[in-house]
């Protein structure tokens, strides 16, 4: 009878270390799945104008001549704007020109939503704004997924956009998740998602642009390369010049 009450000590003496052990495992870290941004909050980029001799993809240098401070700040949350509720309003005002934009973000189950996104070297550039009339309208774009992980592919744009007096153009953004990677903001080292994007617009010609884009759960966009593309002869035979945005702080 003692064998028989000494086994059941010794039971539940195991029973109540294994619990012990289970309950001060420690726990798998959850990923954020959006970027919390609050009014007022202020953001300070730097950009500069990318240019190529030929617009080949890699061989982007940047123009130190061509600098422009960006300080955005958070002016509204929860918004309606575009068919998309929960949209974030940020206005941007430009050192180089004096001038001021709106950036709207919306964002649900991981996805990081951008208006407009992904034109930005042809909405930004007077030139070709002056050649074909007026900025290029793409609507919403899945700029970044913050679950995403190394090799996810997803269409972050399709739909039909006007170039100006050209009539319209088919346009398809493909985004392809690189390795996770850290960017250096304001001394500090901040985990950032690395998406690739890939620009097709189609009409009479075709035009082909990539983008590099870093955008991290704490800050948001902290860096988006536009990389520069080649001239399109007949019809625009400059060069498109891209641009390097980068978060200096926060």
């Amino acid at each position: 009878m003692r064998i028989f009450k000494s086994l059941a000590v010794l039971a539940l003496a195991m029973s109540s270390f294994q619990g012990c052990s289970s309950s001060t495992s420690t726990p798998n870290p959850v990923t954020p799945t959006s970027v919390t941004y609050t009014v007022n909050a202020a953001y300070t980029y730097k950009q500069n104008r990318l240019d190529t001799a030929n617009g080949a993809y890699g061989q982007d240098k940047m123009d130190p001549t061509m600098t422009d401070t960006i300080t955005s700040t958070v002016v509204a949350l929860n918004q309606t704007f575009q068919l998309k509720t929960g949209v974030t309003y940020i206005q941007n005002k430009h050192s180089l020109t004096g001038l001021m934009d709106t950036t709207y973000i919306a964002q649900e189950n991981g996805n990081y939503w951008h208006y407009n996104y992904g034109l930005e070297s042809v909405n930004n550039n007077p030139a070709v704004i002056g050649f074909i009339g007026a900025p290029v309208q793409n609507g919403w774009v899945l700029q970044a997924k913050l679950g995403a992980v190394k090799g996810d592919t997803w269409l972050s744009d399709s739909t039909t956009v006007t170039i100006g007096s050209f009539g319209n153009a088919d346009l398809t953004l493909h985004a392809v998740e690189q390795a996770d990677t850290t960017i250096m903001v304001n001394g500090a080292s901040v985990a950032a998602k690395h998406v690739f994007h890939t620009l097709v617009l189609k009409s009479f010609v075709t035009v082909t642009g990539y983008v590099d884009t870093y955008v991290s759960a704490s800050t948001g966009m902290t860096l988006n390369v536009v990389h520069s593309s080649a001239a399109i002869p007949p019809v625009y035979n400059k060069q498109i010049s891209g641009s390097q945005t980068l978060l200096l702080s926060h």
